[in-house]
Order: C-alpha cells, then sequence, then structure tokens
C-alpha cells in the first residue's frame, strides 16, 4: 500500500492549521533584511515580519533551499518507510530551488542507493495559494483514498493546470518600496490617490483566482 507525502516551501502560504490538517509539509526559506536572517513562518509571523519591513532601511532578500536540506528530508521520508512524496517547490522560473530539488536527488541515490521512494517533482509555474489551494485540495483526495495515476508521470499529467487557470494580483504595500528596489519610475506613477491603486501586502493577504476547470486528478 502507498504512503504518500506531500511536500512544499513557505511560499506556498498555505495557513499552518490547513498544513496540519491535511498532512502538508513546509520547509522554510529564511529572508535577510538589514542584516538580519528571519525564518518565514518560525522566526516571526507575517504581519510581524511586514511591520519590520516598512521600517526597514533596505528590502528582503532571499535565500534558496539547499540540495543538502532537501536530501535530508528525502531521507526522512526513506526512513517513515514512504513510498511516494509529491514536492512542489516554488515556481522555478523564479528560483534556485527547484533546480536544487533535482540535485538533492541524485543525492539521494548515492546517500541511500538502495531506497524505493519516488520523488514526484512538479513546477508550479506560480505562487503563493494559487497552487497552495491544489495541493490543499491533492491533499484531502489523498487522505480519502486516492492513488497517485501510474500510466503517466504527474509532471505530465498536470503542467500548467495551475497558472494556465488562475490569476495573481499583487502591489507594494507603499511606494517607498519601489524606490528601496530602485524602480523609481514604478514609485512616481503609483503617487497618487491610494484608493486608485491595489493595496495588498503580497504573501499576508495574496489575492487569486482559479476559472473554472476540472481539478487536479490523482
Amino acid at each position: 500500500m502507498s504512503k504518500i507525502a506531500i511536500l512544499t516551501d513557505s511560499s506556498c502560504d498555505i495557513p499552518q492549521e490547513m498544513a496540519e490538517k491535511y498532512g502538508i509539509d513546509i520547509m522554510s526559506f529564511h529572508i535577510l533584511l538589514d542584516n538580519v536572517d528571519y525564518v518565514e513562518r518560525e522566526s516571526c509571523t507575517n504581519t510581524e515580519f511586514y511591520d519590520k519591513m516598512r521600517a526597514a532601511k533596505g528590502v528582503p532578500s532571499t535565500a534558496a533551499i539547499t540540495p543538502i536540506q532537501f536530501c535530508e528530508k528525502y531521507c526522512q521520508y526513506v526512513d517513515e518507510g514512504y513510498t511516494d512524496v509529491i514536492h512542489v517547490p516554488i515556481n522555478k522560473s523564479g528560483s534556485s530551488t527547484y533546480n536544487n530539488a533535482l540535485m538533492a536527488q541524485g543525492m539521494l541515490r548515492e546517500e541511500r542507493p538502495e531506497h524505493h521512494l519516488n520523488i514526484h517533482l512538479l513546477d508550479p509555474h506560480t505562487y503563493s495559494m494559487v497552487f497552495g489551494w491544489y495541493l490543499c485540495e491533492m491533499a484531502r483526495k489523498l487522505k480519502n483514498g486516492a492513488e497517485i495515476s501510474a500510466d503517466r508521470s504527474p509532471e505530465e499529467g498536470r503542467r500548467g493546470d495551475v497558472a494556465g487557470r488562475s490569476r495573481q494580483v499583487g502591489a507594494p504595500a507603499a511606494p517607498a518600496h519601489f524606490h528601496r528596489a530602485g524602480h523609481r519610475e514604478a514609485a512616481q506613477g503609483s503617487s497618487g490617490s491610494p484608493s486608485g491603486y491595489l493595496h495588498h501586502q503580497p504573501r499576508e493577504r495574496p489575492l487569486a483566482g482559479t476559472h473554472a476547470g476540472p481539478e487536479l486528478e490523482l
């Protein structure tokens, strides 16, 4: 009988209570702000971090999750008897995290040459709860007894499903963030009436919508 894990990272923005409800493993990114290293979802809440960001002198930067970290996580699944892990990291076009997960698979073969863990690595082609919702739905189906289809790989079956049927809109919480990031023209363009622009704090209340379409199949 299959024992399947779902693994993602903190870019999914799945609330902790939902992650615990569905048994979704979330690895955290490190965020550097004014030379202070914060671990997302651990060091502070999103609201607390945005307060720090507003008061900061610089803009935050992130570090990708490393191949070693992924390999350690994969080894944990092997030790716990998992047969499969569905791994959906941050959009690979915006981070080296996806490629690091690929490297970790090679490291796992060296560390545990006898392992039989099937790693289904998927690129969501998007960010935040846009793909987080799909992960929750996938986990719900697994809890209800669904199995991974054996006639096609998850990547072949789902490529573009999330990005093709979703929209995501976001904007800085304040024009000053444009200045700090070096986007002065954008900052000048947003210096009008606040009611005329989307006031959205990305990663705190991501705005997203999904088009009608079939659910992901397992």
